[in-house]
């Protein structure tokens, strides 16, 4: 019996603190015949901490993260 993957994307809403975020999910669902088997979920974890990052301290360690991560990237 074949496994198959679903692959669903969506945005994630809340807030933290009264502080609103939105984040970007990927959810994988496997299932082999009619029967659910697993579920994963990945979300932008860098992309919350950057929404919700309050004074400059925050702020710096964040933005500091991303530009080593986007340097590697180029």
């Amino acid at each position: 019996m074949k496994t198959l993957l679903n692959l669903y994307e969506r945005i994630l809403e809340g807030s933290v603190e009264g502080m609103k975020y939105q984040i970007l999910a990927l959810c994988i669902y496997e299932s082999k015949g009619d029967k659910f088997q697993h579920l994963r979920s990945a979300y932008d974890r860098l992309s919350m901490a950057k929404q919700l990052a309050i004074g400059p301290i925050d702020k710096t360690a964040v933005n500091s993260l991303i530009n080593r991560m986007e340097k590697g990237l180029k």
